[in-house]
């Protein structure tokens, strides 16, 4: 009797130990979860400020205007050789616009109802292009466009015989030189300054010329 209750002392007590060691080894339960929260969508990365520029911004250089303009051109220019009774005269308008003459009295050439002698004489207009910037000095420009009177037509009045003629000096023109006063002699044609009567020695010109190329002759004035 008394080796039975021994041996039900040692069963319990293995019991009560099989026990803990069992709760031990049990793992932790984790704690319920709820639900889990949306997933936020990816955001662009935020632009960076842009940096502010350290040199201060010039005002934009307004282009230079232009220094020459038509109505700088004196009221009327010429051309003529200084010897004789002959002249052709230039007068050029703000716009280009211009009117013109030429005339040339010979008093020699006589006839039946022409005692006074016979001129020749053309009255012209037209209209210059723009002027073109070379240098400082120098503009280039065409006719654009000119009209004159009806060549070789013959009329009598007060016993002078006139007979139409050309534009003298803007004859055969394709391209013109226009000078202003400062420009160096020196670069002027030799022609130009035959016709500007510059004869002696100088530096600057002191005048404005509207030089033919083409004929080699020029209107000057001052």
């Amino acid at each position: 009797m008394k080796q039975m209750t021994i041996l039900l002392c040692l069963f319990l007590l293995l019991t009560a130990l099989t026990g803990c060691q069992q709760q031990e080894q049990q793992p932790e339960q984790s704690e319920p979860q709820g639900q889990q929260a949306p997933e936020m969508p990816d955001q662009p990365p935020p632009e960076p400020e842009p940096e502010p520029d350290p040199s201060p911004q010039e005002p934009e250089e307004q282009e230079e205007e232009d220094p020459f303009s038509f109505a700088d051109l004196p009221d009327t220019l010429f051309l003529s050789s200084g010897v004789g009774a002959w002249a052709s005269e230039l007068s050029v308008n703000a716009d280009g616009s211009f009117t013109g003459q030429y005339h040339d009295m010979d008093m020699g050439v006589t006839g039946e109802g022409y005692p006074n002698g016979t001129q020749y004489l053309c009255r012209f207009s037209g209209q210059f292009t723009q002027p073109v910037k070379l240098n400082d000095y120098t503009y280039s420009m065409e006719i654009a466009s000119m009209t004159s009177d009806p060549p070789d037509q013959v009329t009598i009045h007060d016993g002078i015989r006139s007979i139409a003629s050309g534009p003298a000096g803007l004859e055969n023109c394709e391209r013109i030189l226009l000078y202003l006063p400062q420009a160096p002699v020196s670069q002027l044609p030799e022609d130009f300054l035959s016709w500007a009567h510059i004869y002696e020695p100088r530096e600057t010109l002191d005048l404005y010329g509207i030089y033919n190329e083409t004929e080699g002759t020029a209107f000057v004035g001052s």
